[in-house]
């Protein structure tokens, strides 16, 4: 079986890797970059040469993407390429509405999509930990099951198509009140006296401890280390979960304060940063700074 994956950014990489690695399959990849590419021509991994090479080649698609208008975009693009039979799933973050969009058309086409998004960052890949929420026919996800089961280990269909996406955008919602709430208290026990290193200790194996604290509570402490979500991908959830919210007249206070200071730091030019750079809204641990909230 040939298996495609269109969007070879950290994410995809990452997963991509997972499927050459723990599958029997033959992995194809897309990306309009050519470093990822190029990094995959060292691996057993076909290269398509356009995304309709990939389309008409592959019986499961995936895509890892970063915006919105490029899912629904591929998506009109596998719809009109894709063979009948096809399964195509996305395990970007997106809106519901989209891929619901598309479904009537590839409907009448045979191809089964499906709302797969992932949470658990590269290193949840790499490790084949990934949980994934998935929307979409039972049939569908049985199917291909297998095969997000080599970079998962959680796979848990929540529902009908778009449904992976409400649950991915919930999640996120957590994850970014999380972010801004321990950088909040970080710089809150600072004022008050005590070290961030031994804030961060003190704290981490109590009820406030958990895997947000863990790897952004540390990436707030050493700013230097490699980026595992950039605020801008992050950011762009926070706003689908708004504009989604919106349409189910949803109270959501949390994500609404989360939103706003990750939109102040966006707009400081902080967006291809790691999400932990919210710390330098309150106060930079270094100590001092001038771009902290008056």
């Amino acid at each position: 079986m040939n298996i495609g994956i269109i969007g070879l950014g950290t994410m995809g990489m990452a997963i991509t890797r997972r499927l050459i690695e723990h599958t029997h399959h033959s992995i194809w990849g897309y990306d309009v970059m050519e470093a990822p590419r190029q990094a995959l021509r060292q691996m057993n991994c076909s290269i398509a040469a356009s995304p309709e090479d990939l389309l008409r080649s592959c019986s499961v698609v995936f895509f890892s993407l970063p915006t919105n208008e490029l899912v629904a975009a591929y998506f009109k693009q596998a719809i009109e390429i894709c063979a009948p039979g096809t399964i195509v799933a996305d395990l970007s973050s997106s809106l519901p509405e989209i891929i619901r969009a598309a479904e009537p058309a590839a409907n009448a086409k045979d191809i089964s999509l499906l709302d797969c998004p992932v949470s658990g960052g590269p290193q949840g890949a790499e490790k084949g930990t990934l949980s994934v929420m998935c929307g979409g026919s039972a049939a569908a996800l049985e199917s291909v099951r297998p095969v997000i089961q080599s970079f998962a280990g959680t796979v848990t269909r929540v529902g009908g198509l778009g449904c992976g996406y409400v649950a991915k955008l919930a999640n996120n919602m957590i994850v970014g009140a999380e972010i801004v709430a321990i950088a909040e208290a970080m710089a809150f026990a600072q004022r008050g006296g005590i070290e961030p290193q031994l804030f961060f200790d003190a704290v981490r194996g109590g009820a406030a401890g958990g895997p947000v604290l863990e790897l952004k509570g540390a990436q707030m402490l050493h700013p230097d280390q490699a980026v595992t979500s950039r605020l801008n991908i992050h950011l762009k959830d926070q706003h689908n979960a708004l504009a989604c919210g919106a349409r189910l007249s949803a109270f959501m206070p949390m994500c609404t304060a989360a939103t706003d200071c990750m939109d102040q730091m966006e707009k400081r030019g902080y967006g291809s940063r790691d999400a932990a750079c919210v710390i330098d809204l309150f106060e930079p641990l270094s100590g001092g700074g001038t771009d902290k909230i008056q």
